[in-house]
């Protein structure tokens, strides 16, 4: 997924969740690009963040395929 690969690129610490979908700790904004609907548990957990914008989504939920080509993110730490 995306978080995985933004901590294997980034050695940043970032994500506590671990792909869980549960914490909210790998928040990103989409800023171009579509990648598709998000499910019910991903968009529960967004909704208890308070810096939740329209294209919020979990990085952790966004599987790393053609689909994040061209994609443009901005990671969203402060919540």
């Amino acid at each position: 997924n995306l978080m995985d690969l933004l901590l294997n690129e980034l050695w940043e610490d970032w994500g506590d969740g671990r792909g869980r979908a549960m914490c909210g700790t790998c928040h990103i904004e989409i800023l171009e690009g579509d990648i598709g609907e998000m499910d019910d548990f991903e968009e529960h957990t967004l909704s208890g963040l308070p810096n939740k914008t329209g294209t919020s989504r979990l990085a952790c939920q966004i599987m790393v395929d053609e689909t994040i080509n061209n994609m443009r993110f901005r990671i969203l730490k402060d919540y």
